[in-house]
């Protein structure tokens, strides 16, 4: 029997190696830089449950993710500067009433309205009003909010996230997905493109 050559040790991970990594697997490479290599549960070693997120989507949701505390970075504390200063205690105070966090709705808002410090009168080329977009409709009807008074506005679309997030199992990129596209679209998997690519985007922000 032949002797098995040795392992070779890991290679180096320098600044090149690491822009290619974060070119190809963004995510990763944010875990490894500012946590080190964490521990990814498996649902057979770890006994974490799977569950379906809609009867129309094949898109699983693990439930170990559930849990922001499991895997948000714990350095990041603040998202003030995402949202005007006015507009950081309505966030505080409507976080706690929708049960959503903080840092999702001060994203949602930052991309929403492309970062304006005046977001209050904004409306949209397809009729969204407001810090938090809402349209008409949906502020009135659903969520019983006057989407014209920002408070009000924020108040509507912190229950919609909620709502959302109640829908899809607490899956929170299809929950932003529905926010931009609508929950029918989005349980039959006809998303826009451009709603991923806004999912994205709020993620980047609730999650770095």
């Amino acid at each position: 029997m032949t002797d098995l050559a040795p392992l070779k040790p890991p290679p180096i991970l320098t600044k090149k190696r690491l822009a290619v990594l974060a070119m190809a697997f963004p995510t990763l490479t944010f875990l490894i830089v500012n946590t080190g290599f964490p521990h990814i549960p498996s649902p057979s070693r770890d006994n974490i449950p799977i569950r379906h997120v809609s009867h129309h989507s094949s898109v699983s949701v693990n439930s170990y993710w559930l849990n922001p505390a499991n895997w948000q970075p714990r350095h990041l504390t603040t998202w003030h500067h995402l949202v005007p200063k006015k507009y950081v205690p309505i966030i505080r105070k409507d976080a706690k009433l929708a049960h959503v966090p903080a840092r999702l709705i001060a994203a949602v808002m930052h991309v929403e309205t492309h970062g304006q410090q005046h977001p209050a009168r904004a409306v949209s080329s397809a009729g969204a009003i407001g810090p938090m977009q809402l349209m008409p409709a949906t502020a009135w009807n659903d969520l019983h909010v006057n989407p014209w008074c920002a408070s009000q506005n924020i108040l509507g679309g912190s229950r919609y996230l909620a709502q959302l997030l109640k829908r899809f199992h607490g899956h929170v990129r299809l929950a932003l997905i529905a926010y931009n596209a609508g929950p029918t679209a989005t349980e039959y998997d006809r998303a826009p493109t451009s709603a991923w690519f806004y999912a994205r985007s709020v993620l980047a922000l609730y999650h770095v």
